[in-house]
């Protein structure tokens, strides 16, 4: 977060234009803020959404991890018509698969 406030010059309340310019998504602005650029741009967002090895391995809930932002993105460029946009659960494919790494999962996705 340090970096993040010295790159913008400030935390997000203090300068929360320049968070706003650099975000790919809000969820609180028009059109998903930046998200409108992406409606016509094939999109994939891999995450490992396993809220219990969070809560049980890290001490976070789901509002600490980036996945409500991420698939209420893609929902957006759906209903923008963007078709081409999809979230990729990886616990739940990793678990189909075999667990491995989250690189090793993203190649044998591009294979299939």
């Amino acid at each position: 977060m340090k970096e993040l406030e010295k790159y913008c010059g400030g935390t997000p309340e203090a300068a929360s234009e320049k968070y706003s310019y650099y975000s790919p998504y809000s969820h609180l602005q028009k059109e998903g803020g930046n998200a409108k650029y992406l409606k016509s741009t094939p999109v994939r967002i891999y995450a490992d959404v396993d809220p219990i090895w969070w809560m049980e391995n890290r001490g976070v809930d789901m509002y600490d991890l980036n996945a409500l932002d991420q698939t209420a993105m893609i929902q957006l460029l759906n209903d923008m018509g963007n078709h081409k946009a999809e979230f990729i659960n990886s616990y739940q494919k990793r678990n189909q698969i075999g667990r491995q790494s989250t690189s090793t999962f993203m190649e044998h996705c591009r294979t299939k």
